[in-house]
């Protein structure tokens, strides 16, 4: 690390004296690795201190499909450039500007420095007509989007009455940022445009899994509104987003579905039911009916009791707690959340049984505080919050682990 950093700076101090242009990006290129995220860095930053004199020849750089590291870590040298400079530059990627040849690389460079004002301007660079929209200009849309909360407002307004070619392409970019606000305004999309609503919510469904969690509630809000509406054009999509975003407080509505007239929407409902749940009822209304008014019960005439007694001094009422918490299948997320906290520092023996309840729950989040006790003094609990570890991510773990690399952003599947 510390010999990259010194050739790097070597070469910037020799190159100095000279006027920064296109024969001193090749040979930053030439010189410095670009294979590794921390080197690709590094060599973006390097190409960047050519400062923006250096703009037209490090953009005559990249290649014209717009792929491989090189032209990556040149497109990221935009970034470092003052803002004015930058916007200054852009206002000359125009579809009358620049050959064919060009657009691709010029959406790369919108992907790694672009502001929301040029969300347009990528839109005006793909042009119309396209059956598809290409790759590179999603890419440069969800790269701006991603960067930039703000860029998801201003492609909500664009996408609101954009022709269907740009809307699609809005969408599809707003889906891969797999930000919050990204899907919020995905949401409100398919709230204010009916007929982009099966397309909005089949992207946002699609990228799901990678969004963080917990999901934000009044996203999980304005969702639930329109899957209380029957008529809905994306009621499938609707069906399936409320379960791979584990809401709670969709469980009535998707038992109501379950006793619709159509079987795809009866058994999407099902699907999410189990999938929120982790029971394994199946599709006889009823059943889902008794099940949930004796978990409203629960939750309204025990549940303050049994959480007390959880987080008491004494033993046994802490093992009765246990018991009962290990009988509740709905709020999953917020008994991980108490199991956790009592888990931090509870005894051997309540540690194990905590432990196996939090596997038995499947939330990701329990991970941290599952770790922290596998370097317990009790080897009971040490293989307790193993096995649970385990069952989270899918995969042994060592009894000395200290990290868990290959569980999905979004938990594990279920």
């Amino acid at each position: 690390m510390r010999t990259a950093w010194t050739l790097a700076a070597a070469l910037l101090l020799s190159l100095s004296a000279r006027a920064g242009g296109r024969e001193d990006a090749v040979e930053i290129l030439r010189r410095l690795d670009t294979r590794t995220p921390e080197a690709l860095e590094r060599a973006s930053r390097a190409l960047a201190a050519l400062g923006p004199a250096a703009m037209d020849d490090l953009f005559a750089l990249v290649g014209p499909e717009a792929a491989g590291p090189q032209d990556e870590a040149l497109a990221r040298s935009f970034r470092l450039q003052p803002r004015s400079e930058l916007q200054a530059f852009f206002g000359g990627f125009t579809r009358a500007a620049l050959a064919p040849e060009r657009i691709d690389p010029a959406l790369l460079v919108l992907r790694e420095a672009g502001s929301p004002r040029e969300l347009a301007r990528c839109l005006e660079l793909s042009g119309p007509g396209e059956a598809e929209p290409r790759a590179a200009l999603v890419a440069a849309l969800a790269g701006i989007c991603a960067r930039d909360p703000a860029a998801c407002d201003q492609a909500l307004g664009l996408a609101r009455s954009a022709p269907p070619g740009a809307a699609d392409a809005l969408v599809r970019g707003l889906a891969e940022a797999c930000s919050g606000p990204a899907a919020g305004a995905l949401v409100h999309l398919a709230q204010e445009r009916p007929g982009l609503a099966a397309l909005a919510l089949s992207c946002l469904l699609a990228e799901a899994e990678r969004l963080p969690r917990p999901a934000d509630p009044d996203l999980l809000a304005v969702l639930r509104e329109q899957l209380a509406r029957e008529d809905h054009p994306a009621a499938q999509e609707l069906l399936l987003l409320a379960g791979r975003l584990e809401d709670d407080e969709s469980v009535p509505l998707l038992i109501k579905r379950l006793g619709g007239s159509r079987a795809e929407l009866r058994a999407n409902a099902l699907w999410s039911l189990q999938r929120i749940t982790g029971l394994g009822l199946g599709p006889d209304v009823q059943a889902w009916s008794l099940w949930f008014q004796e978990e409203l019960s629960w939750w309204k005439d025990r549940a303050p009791a049994v959480l007390q007694l959880l987080h008491g001094d004494d033993a046994g009422a802490q093992r009765r707690a246990l018991g009962e918490l290990g009988q509740r299948f709905w709020h999953r997320q917020q008994i991980a959340g108490e199991l956790c906290e009592f888990l931090a520092h509870a005894r051997a023996e309540g540690a194990r049984i905590a432990c196996g309840l939090l596997a038995r729950l499947g939330c990701a989040a329990a991970i941290p505080t599952l770790q922290a006790r596998l370097e317990d003094e009790d080897p009971g609990v040490q293989e307790s919050a193993r096995k649970a570890l385990a069952s989270l991510a899918g995969k042994k773990i060592p009894s000395r682990a200290v990290g868990l690399a290959g569980v999905p952003r979004g938990g594990p599947a279920r």
